[in-house]
């Protein structure tokens, strides 16, 4: 096994994650999704980690496997073929409050092999007002209704008391409604293409392709931070202008370590949260 046959490998999954995003994208009724590509699309192995993708929002990629893990963990063994799971919630690996995460396992001769997952910003889920953007709020649920890890499709059943629970809690009920439906569909199309790749190539073959493209990056990260010698230390600031009466000293601190091999991002100089509307200059 080489690093041209692993990249091949990435190359076709990566490909199933543009198919689904493109599907996605084009079918959905939000246009957050269709028009501002608010759209997020990964390929994930069976510990959540994720392996391929398809970015439009860099954002929301870097946050899609907290969210599965944190999905998967819910659900803990209760995961079952033909399964698709949803979950808009913050603090489970979420980031803004209608942002919903769409999860497919997919099943290999019945052994969870990987996920397929789609993660959309909805244009409007409940909360105080349209569009769930509420700069007075103060708490997290003026800002939108909150979606805890479920089951909108349990082995291959739609839901529908699930679906219609999600649809009713928006004011634009019929777009939400296509985003449901667009983004079941794309998971189904992202198994198929999956599952394609690993018949093709075989399960033990596919792992060992990853692994070994997981490796050759981390190698090149590791020799492009010890260019610096082993020691690189770096800090940015980004101030933030509270609209509504705050400190226009208030500053997001970023320092940066790199030393002997562990990479430290310390964030404790930054300053609280600010209540209201806040503009960011960089």
């Amino acid at each position: 096994m080489n690093v041209i046959d692993a990249e091949i490998i990435h190359r076709q999954l990566r490909g199933v994650a543009e198919r689904v995003l493109t599907f996605v994208s084009r079918s959905c009724g939000s246009p957050t999704v269709v028009e501002d590509r608010d759209i997020t699309v990964g390929v994930l192995d069976s510990s959540a980690r994720l392996i391929a993708g398809k970015v439009e929002s860099p954002f929301e990629i870097a946050a899609l496997p907290f969210s599965v893990q944190g999905i998967t963990d819910f659900f803990d063994f209760d995961v079952q073929e033909g399964d698709i799971l949803i979950s808009s919630e913050p603090y489970r690996g979420g980031t803004q409050a209608n942002v919903l995460t769409v999860v497919k396992p997919i099943f290999i001769q019945q052994r969870l092999e990987l996920y397929v997952a789609v993660r959309i910003r909805l244009l409007d889920l409940g909360g105080a007002v349209c569009g769930n953007f509420h700069p007075h709020a103060t708490e997290i649920w003026q800002e939108s209704v909150q979606i805890s890890p479920v089951k909108l499709v349990r082995r291959g059943i739609l839901q529908t008391d699930i679906k219609d629970k999600v649809i009713a809690n928006s004011r634009v009920p019929k777009a939400i409604g296509r985003d449901l439906k667009a983004s079941i569909e794309g998971c189904n199309l992202g198994e198929r293409g999956l599952t394609d790749v690993v018949v093709r190539y075989g399960t033990a073959f596919m792992k060992e392709a990853l692994e070994v493209l997981n490796q050759a990056i981390s190698k090149q990260v590791n020799e492009d931070l010890s260019d610096s010698y082993g020691f690189l230390e770096g800090e940015g600031k980004i101030h933030i202008e509270d609209r509504l009466g705050g400190n226009e000293s208030d500053a997001i601190v970023c320092i940066v370590k790199w030393e002997n091999g562990i990479l430290d991002i310390d964030l404790t100089e930054s300053a609280g949260a600010v209540k209201g509307l806040s503009l960011i200059h960089i």
